[in-house]
């Protein structure tokens, strides 16, 4: 394992303890490190279970300089941070499970079923596969009638509609009548 970048990555995380440690910050602390070394050593942490990486939400709104200091994960994906791991401590199980014995039959509670940390619940294995969602973050995909797609520069407009404005031909004409009729606009005389 490569110690320098092991130092580096100590030195980040004392000066911010529990944040990840962005691998451009690392880059930067190691300018004499070629790409593809500091790359194969990265990897080499996460797969010794010491470090796990973090990969970029979204890389395709990043610009090749900022790919270029990210580690390419595969498939169009890169880390962009690295954690050092830190082992769990488990406590004994027992006094809770003294606790509960304690409790006379009649007073204890039936079990709650809660949202996890505020998610809704995960869905039911009866859900027919076509209609379980297969990734739960962020919104729900745009069904593709209603997407928008670009008319011009600057004009983005739902599919359905562009479609039906191909259809019309002269989609000039069509936009100036609908916009007189429903402002009430009165055109200029020829």
């Amino acid at each position: 394992m490569n110690e320098k970048l092991i130092q580096a990555i100590k030195l980040e995380t004392r000066e911010h303890p529990g944040a990840p440690v962005l691998l451009s910050d690392l880059r930067r602390r190691l300018p004499g490190m070629r790409k593809v070394i500091f790359d194969k050593a990265v990897l080499e942490l996460a797969r010794s279970g010491r470090y796990f990486l973090s990969k970029h939400f979204h890389p395709a709104s990043s610009t090749r300089a900022e790919l270029s200091l990210m580690v390419p994960a595969g498939d169009g994906e890169f880390y962009c941070a690295i954690n050092p791991r830190e082992e769990a401590v488990l406590e004994p199980l027992a006094p809770e499970q003294e606790a509960e014995e304690s409790i006379p039959e009649p007073l204890k509670a039936e079990p709650i079923t809660t949202r996890r940390r505020g998610r809704p619940p995960l869905p039911k294995n009866n859900i027919p596969d076509g209609e379980r969602l297969t990734n739960r973050r962020g919104r729900p995909p745009i069904p593709e009638h209603l997407r928008r797609i670009q008319i011009r520069p600057g004009y983005r407009v739902p599919a359905w509609v562009a479609n039906w404005m191909s259809e019309q031909g002269d989609i000039g004409r069509v936009i100036e009548k609908a916009l007189i009729g429903f402002y009430k606009l009165t055109p200029p005389e020829p």
